[in-house]
């Protein structure tokens, strides 16, 4: 997709209007979204998708605790059944697709192979986020912004995410954002909250305190890495059904990276496949060399130069399907940079930053009287 076609949609009414609009804008994406991740899903024998639908819904405590933490948005995904006119159990449960893949034990060695990086912005410069989003090039085509409203003071949160599905990333104009990449092999938590929801939930808090609050004190379905940056600082978190740790580059709190194996968290209890470690490994290697190694304040060219990087022909950091024919089932479908200072805007190719062009968008920020 070019970045420029993507479609932004403008959320500012009630959880339930902004699913429907959402549903109906999208409806033939979602549909076709839905079908792809469908026939690319990975069960066990025997098991058919609707069983696994229901048995992934109704054999955890995903929905009560998402009830729990934000109520809203079930009125949301239940609101892009309807505008989509899709059966709601099966859009609930495209929310939940790291959820799946441990529930029915799915070690795909084509796993997310998503990268990211932090630097904490230092005098007048930014924080600066950036992230490669890799999944099943299902997704291309299906890229989507949602720019919702808080009707409250009016901020914006910008969330990047594809037809249907409530969220993968996101920044909010109240000056905070967060990037998350998975953890296969952390101990998962049947009766925790959902990645996608724990990403919506972390940016609907009111300030960054909170949003760290949550982002450590929520309980985790799935194992996930998520890079949080606010105006002041960076920090990494390793998440899972057993705990959390905090993974510190050596003693620096100035810059991260990050892949898709746990760096200081103990509780790893599934191994990880040769392939995604290979994978893991030389990517995080790349941007070691490339953007941890250097020092002080970042640049939005540094980070589009490091998320642009193929060091590795097999195993790089940006994945081009048409180039990585060994692997054409994989690609980056996105690339996001949140830069968070005095002002805060998102940049976003949609697609491989070496073949699809960055768009900046502006995210508002409260009203100075709300």
């Amino acid at each position: 997709m070019k970045t420029e076609d993507m479609p932004v949609l403008d959320l500012c009414g009630s959880p339930r209007e902004n699913g429907r609009h959402h549903g109906e804008i999208l409806r033939a994406e979602i549909k076709a979204t839905i079908d792809l991740w469908q026939s690319s899903a990975t069960l066990p024998a025997g098991i058919t998708f609707p069983w696994a639908v229901e048995s992934l819904i109704q054999s955890t405590g995903f929905i009560a605790q998402i009830k729990a933490h934000i109520p809203d948005l079930l009125e949301e995904i239940a609101g892009i059944a309807e505008g989509a006119n899709q059966d709601l159990n099966l859009v609930l449960a495209f929310q939940l697709g790291d959820e799946m893949r441990w529930f029915f034990r799915d070690q795909d060695v084509r796993a997310d192979r998503c990268s990211a990086i932090g630097a904490a912005g230092i005098g007048a410069e930014p924080t600066i986020i950036g992230q490669n989003i890799d999944v099943g090039s299902w997704a291309d085509g299906m890229q989507v912004l949602l720019r919702i409203r808080d009707p409250r003071d009016e901020s914006e949160t910008l969330v990047f995410t594809v037809a249907g599905m409530v969220a993968m990333n996101g920044v909010s104009g109240r000056g905070f954002g967060l990037c998350c990449n998975t953890l296969l092999q952390l101990s998962p938590n049947p009766r925790g909250l959902p990645v996608a929801a724990i990403v919506r939930r972390t940016l609907a808090s009111r300030t960054a305190a909170e949003a760290l609050h949550v982002l450590r004190t929520i309980p985790h379905a799935s194992g996930q890495n998520y890079v949080f940056g606010s105006r002041t600082e960076i920090r990494n978190l390793e998440c899972g059904g057993s705990g959390i740790a905090e993974y510190r580059h050596g003693a620096r709190i100035d810059r991260v990276i990050h892949t898709n194996h746990p760096l200081v968290h103990k509780d790893a209890v599934f191994p990880l496949g040769p392939l995604l470690e290979t994978s893991s490994r030389l990517r995080l290697e790349s941007l070691d060399r490339r953007f941890a190694s250097m020092t002080g304040p970042s640049t939005y060219e540094e980070v589009v130069e490091v998320l642009q990087a193929r060091d590795d022909p097999d195993f790089p950091v940006c994945r081009e399907t048409e180039l990585d024919r060994s692997d054409p089932y994989w690609m980056t479908i996105a690339a996001t940079i949140f830069e968070i200072g005095d002002t805060v805007q998102m940049h976003c190719a949609a697609g491989p930053p070496t073949q699809s062009q960055f768009v900046r968008f502006g995210v508002n920020p409260p009203r100075c009287c709300a």
